[in-house]
């Protein structure tokens, strides 16, 4: 139930119609953490990148952390008997 209600907190913080928000959603599959969103909302506030520089960002992000579990796993697996 607890972790409900902080499921809730966390999706109610964020529209569904910020832009930087839903680059989380559709990449990462996730809601934003607040420290991540409010580094690329304020650079996208700055001026400082565009969506576009987001969304690239975010991708490169998601690769990286699909490639550390392909490592992981293989590590893992090579030390399976």
């Amino acid at each position: 139930m607890a972790q409900q209600q902080a499921s809730t907190a966390s999706t109610a913080n964020y529209s569904s119609t910020d832009p930087v928000a839903n680059l989380y959603r559709s990449i990462l599959k996730r809601e934003p953490d607040p420290v991540g969103y409010a580094f690329y909302s304020g650079n996208l506030n700055a001026g400082l990148t565009t969506l576009a520089g987001i969304e690239a960002d975010l991708r490169k992000h998601a690769a990286g952390a699909g490639m550390a579990r392909s490592e992981e796993h293989t590590s893992n697996s090579s030390h399976t008997v």
